[in-house]
């Protein structure tokens, strides 16, 4: 899908500039509503389908760089799934978190992906660089 190209990529721009993003500014970017269901389960399967895809490729979870506002950590589901994928070393979860969350960082700082066009988009007042082929 699409979305899921996009969304792949602006996370990709975040963990570039060492960021993270919220969930709810990830889903305003793309036109959803983390109130509404099937918009959040939606952003919930391309986050689990992007941590599955980087876990099989041998690079760190991307979806790492998504967080809850309120308190800065991913959701419950993250670190379920992370431990699904045997990525969790066995340690409690903000300490894992704060290792992985380093990890994608230092992985994208080194990586920059190929894309036949760039475009450019703002977000909540950040500029993304959005790959579409």
């Amino acid at each position: 899908m699409v979305i899921d190209q996009l969304i792949y990529d602006c996370l990709v721009h975040v963990a570039q500039a060492g960021k993270t993003i919220s969930y709810r500014d990830l889903a305003d970017s793309f036109g959803l509503d983390m109130q509404d269901r099937q918009d959040r389960l939606e952003i919930i399967r391309i986050l689990s389908d992007i941590c599955c895809k980087e876990s099989v490729e041998g690079r760190p979870l991307l979806s790492a760089v998504v967080v809850m506002r309120e308190i800065g950590y991913p959701e419950r589901g993250f670190f379920v799934l992370a431990r699904e994928l045997c990525a969790n070393p066995g340690c409690d979860d903000r300490s894992y978190y704060d290792y992985e969350l380093k990890r994608v960082h230092e992985y994208w700082k080194m990586h920059i992906p190929a894309a036949k066009t760039v475009h450019y988009m703002t977000v909540k007042n950040h500029e993304v660089r959005v790959a579409v082929q």
